[in-house]
């Protein structure tokens, strides 16, 4: 076994001052870090948070033990791991779906081994970790991971390696905004096919029909959404492993924005957050622009959370500038399921893969602003639910009792397909939520890992702040017995499912005769 760093990371949410967050008894509070910049080490210096370090390549295990009285996540961005770090198939390689984020209860304990070394191309550089729930990490409970690029003489190489031979890089603080980023880097490693977005962050006037106040949108659907003539959904990009992703942002709106995407492999200077002593990630208010790149290296990575780590708490994530980089198999291309027109964006697509069965794919964004559910101290809140909550920035009606659902379609979306069809459903808890979450297809499997053989089925799946999974249900749309009808999908923590947090899954009959394009959802072939 090789040697490794390794750093036992305490989650505490109580302490003597009430509801309050650290990290190993230590807090970085925004109240003291208030502005875009506040993880910038250039603008208010580290972190008083623990911030381990590393030489680029250096194998590092993270011994995280919750002792506080509530669920929490832990989330690293620009990291990834397995979530069952020990699995690997016959010919010795890992095995299971790369993940950035786990969840953890009362005194439960996780050890999280990086994949490849700090930093997910083994770059130097320094990357965020955090709470994931939103108010924590506010309270201070995140923390830099620093990965030097050159020898340092206060961290001796572990055994076995040798030091680098330049020395490291001396940072100071400045107290002023990052340096511009003048190279992206190129994680992309030898890839053929590059993807590019052209994405802005715009604000909803009036919501436009959603409970959302702003959201990552197509550059060319920016003049419909303002016309209030488009259906704005979060922002799901779609992309086959081995393409290369380049993201152009716009930021149309009066304070920072930046896009940041988890798993994918990038270099530090295209994280989307100014985080220790990263060059400048943001974009500026009003047209300013920030570019991306980042490398779908594996279709293990499935469902990439994507989230604006520009501006303060609550300009980005909590009203809605989130989404998702869907990767799927080599080769695949991507349709409309009722047009059939090419398309590489949308909640809802049909997926071809050379040489494999066709599927549905669905990605769904459960949201929550509510930070009092389930707390230990007085006053106890009611089961009532406060602040917006909903799937893809809406909410189905509200009720309780055995009539709830029995109403018309709901505004949530409909997740159509034929009976048989195979189907995935990426199941999303968004960055700036509060609360740990249960999600039920209503009753159908799926594996716990989708890349692990002979792995556990399981019908509810829990899922924090910047968690996904990614469900391919088992036997296909309406499960082994192919059943037909509206099948339950969503929240099963009940506050959450009564005011709107579920939708519906719609298995149809397989056709005689398939529609044509346009008149109804397309046959899978």
């Amino acid at each position: 076994v090789d040697s490794f760093r390794e750093l036992a990371l305490w989650q505490i949410d109580d302490n003597d001052k009430g509801d309050y967050s650290t990290f190993n008894l230590k807090a970085a509070p925004f109240a003291e870090r208030p502005d875009a910049n506040r993880f910038s080490s250039y603008k208010y210096g580290d972190p008083l948070t623990p911030m381990p370090r590393a030489y680029a390549g250096d194998p590092v295990v993270i011994r995280s033990i919750n002792v506080g009285p509530s669920m929490d996540t832990l989330h690293f961005q620009g990291q990834r791991f397995s979530n069952e770090f020990r699995y690997h198939d016959a010919a010795g390689n890992p095995e299971g779906t790369l993940i950035d984020t786990v969840h953890n209860g009362m005194s439960e304990k996780y050890t999280i081994v990086l994949d490849g070394g700090p930093g997910t191309t083994a770059k130097p550089g320094d990357y965020l970790y955090q709470n994931g729930d939103a108010r924590r990490t506010a309270q201070g409970a995140w923390g830099i991971l620093r990965v030097l690029d050159g020898a340092d003489s206060t961290l001796k190489p572990l055994p076995g390696k040798s030091l680098p031979s330049n020395a490291a890089t001396v940072h100071t603080s400045t107290g002023a905004a990052p340096p511009a980023t003048t190279d992206l880097g190129n994680p992309c490693q030898g890839s053929t096919k590059t993807d590019t977005f052209d994405v802005s962050a715009v604000d909803l006037s009036g919501g436009n029909g959603t409970n959302a106040r702003a959201a990552f949108v197509s550059t060319s659907d920016v003049a419909a959404i303002k016309k209030g003539t488009l259906k704005v959904t979060p922002l799901t990009l779609h992309v086959a492993a081995g393409d290369c992703v380049v993201v152009n942002l716009t930021n149309n709106r009066a304070v920072p924005a930046s896009f940041s995407a988890g798993r994918l492999l990038r270099n530090p200077t295209s994280s989307g957050v100014n985080v220790g002593f990263t060059s400048e990630q943001t974009a500026a208010p009003f047209g300013g622009k920030a570019k991306y790149r980042y490398y779908a290296d594996k279709e293990e990575i499935g469902s990439a959370v994507v989230a604006d780590l520009g501006a303060d708490e609550a300009n980005g994530t909590k009203i809605g500038l989130y989404g998702a980089v869907v990767v799927a198999p080599t080769g695949a291309t991507f349709t409309d399921p009722v047009t059939r027109k090419t398309v590489n964006r949308g909640i809802s697509v049909d997926v071809s893969v050379p040489g494999k069965a066709s599927y549905r794919d669905f990605t769904t964004f459960l949201a929550d602003d509510d930070a009092r559910i389930g707390q230990d101290f007085m006053p106890y809140p009611t089961n009532a639910v406060s602040g917006k909550t909903g799937i893809n920035y809406r909410s189905a009606p509200a009720g309780d009792g055995p009539s709830a659902f029995a109403v018309a379609d709901p505004g949530t979306p409909i997740l159509t397909s034929y009976a048989g069809d195979p189907v995935t459903v990426h199941e999303i808890s968004t960055p700036g939520s509060e609360q740990q979450h249960v999600f039920s297809l209503g009753g159908l499997a799926a594996p716990r890992d989708r890349f692990v053989h002979d792995s556990e089925l399981t019908t509810n799946q829990s899922v924090g702040p910047w968690e996904s999974f990614d469900a391919e249900i088992s036997g296909g749309a309406g499960g082994w017995s192919k059943s037909t009808g509206d099948f339950f999908y969503g929240d099963l923590r009940r506050p959450f499912t009564q005011v709107g947090a579920w939708g519906l899954q719609r298995v149809l009959p397989k056709p005689a005769t398939c529609p044509a394009a346009g008149a109804g959802v397309e046959c899978l072939g």
